[in-house]
């Protein structure tokens, strides 16, 4: 969902009016909803059966990348990407790496499906040409405010970004 509201005045009245909408809409909807009918809802191949996994593309040039993950976070809540030095375990790019990957995706009580979730990345530790081992993990932040978790971890060769 976007709201685009160029108004100069200060009060955003039609981004506050749309907002009061869709919550109303939203709230109604979730009421109503079990857990089978938001299986319902994704796409087709959204869900698949087997282990929590990820997949790391390069995008258009080095540093740019496309990750896919599949994972159930078991509950409802948010995941979210870490990434590491495979070595030294320093962060990577970790004041944007969670602001980027942050998203809601499905869940289920039964831990074999595993839900689809796909970002685009930049890694800017590094240089060109000189690549290095990345830890890449899979965080979930529950709604419930309980304890986050790691729901997947692999290590990849990637590239930093050249300055």
């Amino acid at each position: 969902m976007e709201i685009f509201e160029q108004s100069a005045a200060p009060e955003r009245l039609l981004t506050k009016a749309s907002l009061a909408f869709l919550e109303n809409e939203m709230t109604a909807l979730l009421a109503r909803i079990q857990e089978w009918d938001l299986n319902a809802l994704v796409p087709s191949g959204a869900i698949t059966r087997g282990e929590p996994a990820i997949q790391l593309a390069n995008s258009y040039q080095p540093v740019l990348y496309e990750v896919t993950f599949r994972v159930n976070p078991g509950e409802a809540g948010r995941v979210y990407l870490r990434a590491f030095e495979a070595t030294a375990g320093v962060a990577l790019t970790a004041n944007r790496l969670k602001a980027a990957s942050d998203e809601c995706v499905g869940w289920s009580s039964d831990p074999t499906e595993q839900f689809l979730s796909n970002t685009p990345i930049t890694i800017f530790e590094g240089e060109w040409g000189q690549p290095y081992g990345a830890l890449f993990e899979v965080w979930k932040a529950p709604s419930s405010g309980g304890a986050e978790r790691k729901l997947a971890e692999r290590t990849f060769k990637i590239e930093g970004w050249q300055r």
